[in-house]
């Protein structure tokens, strides 16, 4: 039976290697868990936040499981249009990662049947200084055999 508790890696790996135009990553860094202190901006995080699944057949069940993906950058070495058109190219890139690798695939090796993004929500909060961020789930489908 396939395992499932290497996803949230897959996931941190894959957004650690998104680069801009100028081949450059587009995350200061990217961790498994919410981070407190970070690096610097933008980071994101990725957790897990729910599963399910149902019985397709007598040989087959389908599993969904879910990650939330959150994107920050500080507004306060940015302007707040500054940090805006950041927040939209990063999370452009981030959802066409998952556009155009709906598998994961991890040395050709596909992680799950699709991922598919879900909710999508900006937001902006005051913490020690203003932050712009984006939170949205992942939802990564597979078939497993139940024999």
């Amino acid at each position: 039976m396939k395992s499932y508790t290497d996803l949230n890696l897959v996931i941190v790996n894959k957004l650690k290697a998104l680069v801009d135009g100028n081949s450059k990553t587009i995350f200061v860094d990217v961790y498994n868990v919410p981070e407190t202190k970070p690096e610097g901006f933008p980071f994101a995080f990725v957790k897990d936040v729910a599963g399910q699944g149902s019985i397709l057949d007598t040989a087959r069940n389908e599993r969904e499981w879910q990650f939330e993906i959150q994107l920050w950058q500080e507004i306060g070495k940015k302007t707040p249009e500054q940090a805006t058109v950041i927040m939209r190219t990063i999370v452009d890139k981030v959802v066409s990662m998952f556009d155009t690798d709906p598998m994961l695939l991890v040395s050709g090796v596909a992680q799950c049947m699709k991922a598919k993004v879900v909710p999508l929500e900006f937001n902006f909060e005051i913490r020690e200084n203003p932050f712009i961020f984006a939170r949205f789930t992942v939802a990564c489908v597979d078939l497993v055999n139940n024999y």
